[in-house]
């Protein structure tokens, strides 16, 4: 699911000529699916389940999950963001490029916290978004839904940052 996103904007970023229909269908689809690449780095908590002997391994093995869904969200960004400045106002696209990574966030603690899967738009529409309308609309009653938002918004948008700044040179020179 983690490379779902990446295929996407892959697909697209190879298209010699994109319609706007297919390509805001296409958007649509890698925003539902975004945030199952960064969303392996909250898998971590799977940690307490390990016996002793094994948590070393289990450690190694979701850190290196993690930061393959980070490069995945990274560069699946870049390269949505690389497409939409040719089809899309720039401007809108910057201001998009802002929310992103709270939006992204909130997907993470839907999974996470209330076990909603990318799917459940389609399956089952009126209950996600009662909860989604409640967590909006009742901010004191769900602190833990807009902390865990903001505190991984604040690092995924980090994380770009830090890609965007040092790595996306030194990768394409």
């Amino acid at each position: 699911m983690a490379m779902i996103p990446f295929f996407i904007s892959t697909y697209m970023k190879n298209q010699k000529q994109i319609k706007k229909l297919k390509l805001s269908f296409l958007l649509i689809v890698w925003l539902l699916f975004l945030p199952n690449a960064p969303y392996l780095l909250t898998d971590f908590i799977h940690l307490r389940l390990s016996p002793m002997e094994w948590l070393g391994f289990d450690s190694l093995m979701i850190a290196v999950f993690a930061v393959t869904g980070l490069a995945f969200y990274v560069v699946s960004v870049k390269e949505m963001k690389q497409l939409c400045f040719k089809h899309f106002n720039q401007k809108l696209i910057l201001k998009s490029l802002i929310i992103l990574p709270f939006a992204v966030s909130f997907g993470m603690y839907l999974g996470r916290v209330l076990r909603w899967n990318s799917w459940d738009v389609l399956h089952n529409p009126f209950i996600l978004f009662t909860d989604v309308f409640e967590i909006i609309t009742i901010p004191i009653d769900n602190l833990e839904a807009w902390a865990f938002t903001i505190l991984f918004g604040l690092f995924l948008k980090l994380v770009y940052w830090v890609f965007e700044k040092y790595l996306f040179d030194f990768m394409e020179d």
